[in-house]
């Protein structure tokens, strides 16, 4: 059995009110285990920042993403009208090849570009995700390091022993059995 660190009882009559405490078994252990389980949630709660601050980079990053995507897009219409045209002139000898060639690299140049940006769009999208199924798991997680602290607040409030009443009272010590006694002489 754990020795006491403070008894408020004495082998004399001793006036008690409810709330005494009685007796208080050493706490450092549990005030260890307890700060640990502070620190371990003050960590979660800071990841929860975290994630959100990069999902809302990644949400940020979509917004820039489509509209580099709409640019690329328009980019691209104008170069499909612009190389439609050249072929038809190309084809009416209305039109040089060094001409119609740069029509062609313009029109291609604008379909890759249209490409990348929507694969950007995609890339930035599954990042924002991410950052969201993230938010979610670290939450989680700090809802589970609360718990811990929570749990490793009970042993740490036992250890005390406090009066469940007003009263007078003495306390009696069997060190053979390591017992402590109690007596209430006078409840009032």
């Amino acid at each position: 059995m754990a020795s006491t660190e403070r008894c408020a009882i004495s082998r004399k009559a001793t006036a008690l009110t409810s709330g005494t405490v009685l007796a208080q078994v050493r706490q450092s252990d549990y005030q260890v285990k307890f700060k640990e389980a502070e620190s371990q949630a003050s960590e979660a709660r800071s990841g929860i920042d975290v994630s959100k601050a990069q999902y809302e980079e990644a949400v940020s990053g979509i917004a820039s993403s489509k509209a580099q995507l709409v640019e690329a897009e328009a980019a691209y219409v104008k170069a499909k009208l612009d190389f439609d045209r050249a072929e038809n002139l190309f084809a009416s000898h209305s039109m040089t090849k060094a001409d119609y060639d740069s029509a062609k690299a313009q029109y291609d140049m604008t379909n890759a570009k249209v490409a990348a940006a929507r694969s950007q769009v995609q890339v930035i999208q599954a990042k924002a995700d991410s950052a969201k199924a993230n938010i979610d798991v670290v939450q989680a997680k700090s809802r589970g390091a609360q718990a811990v602290v929570q749990e490793t607040q009970i042993p740490l409030h036992d250890t005390e022993l406090r009066s469940p009443l007003n009263g007078v009272g003495a306390g009696k010590v069997d060190r053979e059995k390591e017992h402590w006694f109690l007596q209430v002489i006078k409840h009032s």
